[in-house]
């Protein structure tokens, strides 16, 4: 995965992202992107022994995708911008 800037920083932009399309279609791809981020966010932590602030945006993201049932991510969406 390519990221633009810090893990921690992409999780902050995908956090503000879900909650700003709360209750709103999102395209699977958005989902899949996120949940991409959270792997590569853990598979980093799993590098580094002290406990880091990435936990915890892992973790509120990961609440944030959790919150998603089947009927809010449309098939048909249109691709959102994560950003």
């Amino acid at each position: 995965m390519e990221l633009h800037g810090t893990i921690a920083e992409n999780l902050q932009l995908a956090i503000r992202s879900a909650r700003r399309l709360r209750n709103k279609a999102v395209h699977p791809d958005t989902i899949a992107y996120w949940q991409e981020l959270l792997r590569e966010a853990r598979l980093t932590r799993r590098e580094d022994a002290m406990p880091t602030a990435v936990d915890a945006l892992v973790q509120t993201l990961q609440t944030e995708i959790s919150d998603r049932t089947a009927p809010a991510v449309a098939a048909n969406a249109q691709p959102t911008d994560i950003s």
